[in-house]
């Protein structure tokens, strides 16, 4: 009997760049451990609302006003996501659910019911399927009551159940539910395979620069970008889709595609970023960078916990601000890298033992 495919579901059609290539850095993992991996095509339709360039049922002077600011960068953005998919995901062109024997659901924020609208897809309910949760997310500590009582039977039908967040972890212990945190997908692959994709990029760029990543606007970031801008006499490279976001004397970067992304961090002199991912690929290549700890005012748990994990909690901008140096300390990887090959090591093997008999 021909082997079924593993089914992979998660945020693959985004325009984001932390969510597409989690999604590539996980389907190259389970390829290589069972020997294929297919994502399944759906999208969800709340995401996908959110990516639209412009929706004609819903105009009114803001949607008009993100599509002036935005649109040729988002037009363009959306163009080179799609050629990555094309070329480096294996998306079939039909959604096929009985064709999966395993489902493997995450990475990113698929268990966010406000961020994806009350998408109970991503808990693949009254599947017969195996079910295995990889560094998913709620986006929260915790569950809302109102939603509390489905969520836990969705999730209990899943046979390995891994988060992000320790916190998540422990949250749900009291349900009787056990998981594990792992690593985000992006820390799965050999660092070759970065590289490889990265020297494929073609964008021009000064030979030295800071590089400004935010997935949300952050004064903060701004703000110590010029400091060390001043300090350097390098410029500021910014990636931003957002024509009204423009600031005063960077190098304002529209559309780039995942392989700039990931080009643009590795050759940077320096990383100032309010983002994950941002931060998590600064580490994979080894640059001195500096991340903002706050979200909307509170601490960012999720970065603070990959900060700790990697022992680099000094390099937030909080910190670094109160520092006799601008930059601080050049930080040296030796350590760190120790740190995150463990948890990869316990990552890789939860995914082994998720898979079982499937590999």
């Amino acid at each position: 009997m021909e082997k079924q495919q593993i089914g992979l579901l998660t945020f693959y059609h985004v325009l984001n760049y932390g969510a597409l290539l989690q999604c590539f850095a996980l389907q190259e993992t389970i390829k290589e451990l069972a020997g294929n991996c297919t994502i399944i095509p759906y999208k969800c339709p709340r995401l996908t609302e959110n990516d639209r360039l412009i929706s004609f049922q819903k105009l009114n002077p803001k949607t008009i006003a993100k599509w002036i600011s935005q649109g040729y960068g988002t037009y363009k953005k959306k163009q080179a996501f799609l050629n990555f998919s094309r070329k480096y995901l294996n998306l079939p062109k039909q959604m096929l659910w009985d064709n999966y024997e395993t489902i493997i659901v995450g990475s990113d924020q698929v268990w966010n019911l406000t961020l994806t609208g009350n998408d109970y897809t991503y808990f693949l309910e009254n599947m017969k399927c195996r079910k295995i949760a990889y560094a998913a997310s709620f986006g929260e500590d915790h569950i809302p009551s109102y939603m509390e009582k489905r969520l836990i039977n969705g999730i209990k039908g899943f046979s390995k159940i891994s988060f992000r967040e320790k916190i998540t972890c422990q949250y749900l212990d009291s349900f009787g539910i056990v998981s594990s945190a792992v690593a985000d997908p992006v820390f799965l692959p050999d660092i070759k395979i970065w590289h490889r994709l990265a020297d494929q990029a073609s964008t021009s760029r000064p030979e030295h620069y800071i590089l400004v990543y935010c997935v949300e606007k952050s004064e903060e970031v701004f703000s110590y970008a010029y400091k060390l801008s001043r300090k350097y006499q390098y410029p500021v490279i910014y990636l931003n889709q957002n024509f009204f976001f423009k600031k005063k004397g960077f190098i304002y970067k529209r559309g780039a595609s995942p392989i700039d992304f990931l080009s643009y961090i590795r050759e940077a002199d320096f990383i100032v970023t309010n983002s994950f991912h941002g931060t998590a690929f600064s580490i994979l290549f080894e640059k001195q960078f500096a991340s903002d700890a706050l979200w909307h005012g509170s601490v960012n748990k999720r970065l603070n916990q990959l900060l700790s994990t990697a022992g680099l909690e000094n390099r937030t901008i909080q910190i670094l601000s109160k520092s006799s140096q601008i930059e601080g300390d050049s930080i040296c990887y030796e350590a760190p890298q120790k740190a995150l090959a463990r948890q990869r090591a316990y990552s890789i093997e939860y995914l082994k033992n998720a898979l079982g008999d499937s590999i």
